[in-house]
């Protein structure tokens, strides 16, 4: 289910603070389990999420004191992108994933430029081409040499699309920091929720977590925010709207605890949101 190699690269791509107890996050919440069989680290949830602490000390920690362990790969075009602006560091990682600390603190236009054509960009994509995981026909797993590698490949796509999004969200989240605090934390809770999203369109982890209804919906959800950006219009409320449903779906699960929609994109006031509300991410 876990891909240990994997694993191990980006293990052995964490900065040398992390022995020293700087925080790390995974993507999703098996990753830093899977971490610490390779570094003694001290790591953001974690497998037993649902015996968290609430609140949280790890929600009030700023963007650009934890260490990410993301579902893209480290030469990936757009991240180097943001790299050369200083806005985050690549330390490496393994063929898909990537180990990235986040530096100089963008503004909030900037930011909010950045995450708008993100979303229009790679949320056309999505909801054009991202392919539902599922486990699918075994028989033609098992008889046809080249299936498994292709839906790897076609699922991973749509996985590093979906973590760009997380990547821009995460410099929003951090360009919020210095102006309202509050707005950052709730933006911070949005982007681990885009982190599990990654994992569920393309984690072998996670197969048949989501229905084929479920799925299709995601994509055209994908393609009204992706319009709304590209037009200039505020996507976050699709945006939001998308991570409630499509997050909020969990096949067979016992666990539904409190969720916090994202942050306006642009300038105004805060949405309230309720403390029995559904949370994005498990």
């Amino acid at each position: 289910m876990l891909d240990w190699q994997e694993m191990r690269a980006d293990a052995a791509a964490l900065p040398d603070d992390v022995d020293r107890g700087r925080l790390v996050h995974g993507y999703a919440v098996y990753v830093v389990s899977a971490l610490a069989a390779f570094r003694d680290l001290a790591g953001e949830r974690g497998h037993w999420v649902e015996v968290q602490p609430r609140p949280d000390p790890a929600d009030e920690i700023a963007v650009a004191d934890k260490v990410y362990v993301l579902a893209l790969p480290p030469d990936d075009a757009h991240l180097r992108a943001l790299e050369r602006r200083g806005w985050l560091a690549v330390h490496g990682g393994g063929a898909w994933s990537a180990v990235l600390t986040f530096g100089a603190r963008p503004t909030i236009d900037d930011a909010r430029r950045e995450l708008t054509s993100t979303l229009a960009r790679e949320g056309a994509w999505i909801a054009d081409r991202c392919e539902h995981n599922t486990l699918g026909d075994v028989g033609r797993l098992a008889l046809e040499p080249d299936a498994l590698a292709r839906q790897r490949a076609v699922r991973g796509e749509c996985r590093t699309r979906v973590a760009r999004i997380h990547v821009a969200l995460l410099a929003y989240c951090s360009a919020l920091e210095a102006e309202d605090p509050e707005r950052a934390r709730v933006c911070r809770t949005g982007a681990r929720a885009v982190g599990w999203m990654c994992a569920l369109v393309g984690d072998e982890a996670t197969l048949d977590f989501r229905t084929a209804a479920t799925h299709a919906r995601m994509r055209e959800d994908m393609r009204a925010i992706a319009a709304a950006a590209a037009a200039g219009d505020d996507p976050e409320p699709a945006f939001a709207a998308l991570l409630e449903r499509y997050l909020g779906e969990t096949r067979g699960s016992l666990i539904r605890a409190r969720r916090e929609s994202l942050p306006p994109l642009r300038p105004g006031p805060q949405a309230t949101t309720s403390d029995d509300a559904p949370e994005a991410a498990p």
